[in-house]
């Protein structure tokens, strides 16, 4: 595991705490980030391919490296 920390305004602090109350927080974090991570590879993903993870369901283990932008 590892530990990430971040700034953030004050109201979006409150609010979040407010939304994710009596929640586990590192795991709401979690699935937002996969989630965005997921938003964000299929911007980038040309179509052909987006037509694929689509039908598998998994970006992240459907995609190489290359294709997620991991690579330079």
């Amino acid at each position: 595991m590892a530990t990430m920390s971040f700034i953030v305004p004050d109201d979006v602090k409150k609010a979040f705490d407010k939304a994710y109350h009596g929640q586990n927080k590192s795991a709401v974090m979690t699935e937002l980030m996969r989630e965005s991570i997921e938003k964000e590879v299929r911007k980038r993903t040309p179509f052909h391919i987006a037509g694929q993870v689509k039908e598998s369901g998994d970006v992240m283990n459907s995609l190489s490296a290359e294709d997620r932008g991991l690579t330079e």
